[in-house]
């Protein structure tokens, strides 16, 4: 039992210094061992969210996915079913359902989130902020854009109010809001909102990082379809420098050709 508090302690410090492979080491090694009881289910459900996460970050959601469903079970026989952090698992479920195109599943996941985060921490919390963005992109893809563009707004809102409008989550709050809004045929707010998105990824991230580079190529998505081709295709040259190969597996390479050659 020591050891395995200790590769958890490893794991988790190396997924948040970046260190992909101590964390899936720490966490491998820590499933491994033959232990057991309810301190146990705990400590083995966030080794399996230490190889959600490093998935996550290679883009294998598929493989995040996996992950979580291992971990689901042990954390709620140790933490209880109501407890926040079970909560917090299901909009983190939510998020990785939507990225494997599983969107009414995603839905229930999400609506799960929202209603037990705010059972605890009440309507405004920066953790239901996180739930209530995957609840709108989730209202989206199942066919309910106003509702999504309320949802969006809220956890826009949220986050700004309670973590700073500066706050890397309200770039991806602001991002879901941004696709709604493209949804409904409001290019102004998808265009307002994509440069907020590229602002505080600017502010939060290094100048060379994938998602600045994404940002890059929303913005001159947003840009083509509010009539600026011209910027369009600086953001579009600045996204296609910093993704570079990274393009050849996404749609944003069908994005970018589209802001090319409008």
């Amino acid at each position: 039992a020591a050891r395995a508090r200790l590769l958890a302690a490893q794991g988790n410090a190396a997924q948040l210094q970046g260190n992909h492979a101590l964390a899936t080491q720490s966490a491998r090694a820590l499933l491994a061992l033959p232990v057991s009881g309810t301190e146990s289910a705990e400590i083995r459900a966030m080794a399996h969210l230490t190889l959600a996460y490093v998935s996550e970050q290679r883009g294998a959601f598929g493989e995040a996915l996996a992950e979580v469903e291992a971990a689901a079970p042990g954390l709620a026989t140790a933490l209880g079913a109501a407890h926040p952090r079970v909560a917090a698992l299901d909009a983190y479920r939510a998020y990785l359902l939507l990225g494997v195109g599983r969107d009414a599943e995603a839905a229930q996941a999400a609506d799960a989130a929202v209603a037990g985060l705010s059972r605890v921490y009440g309507e405004e919390h920066a953790r239901l902020s996180y739930a209530l963005t995957n609840q709108a992109l989730a209202q989206l893809r199942t066919g309910r854009p106003a509702q999504a563009r309320a949802t969006g707004e809220r956890a826009l809102a949220m986050c700004r109010r309670l973590l700073s409008a500066e706050h890397a989550q309200c770039a991806v709050s602001a991002q879901v809001l941004s696709t709604v809004a493209e949804a409904q045929g409001d290019a102004a707010a998808a265009l307002a909102l994509s440069r907020e998105v590229l602002r505080v990824r600017q502010a939060t991230l290094r100048a060379d990082h994938p998602y600045v580079g994404f940002a890059e190529a929303r913005l001159a998505h947003a840009l083509c379809v509010a009539g600026d081709p011209a910027a369009a295709r600086e953001h579009a040259d600045t996204a296609r420098r910093l993704l570079g190969e990274r393009l050849s597996n996404t749609s944003e390479e069908d994005l970018l050709q589209a802001v090319r050659t409008r």
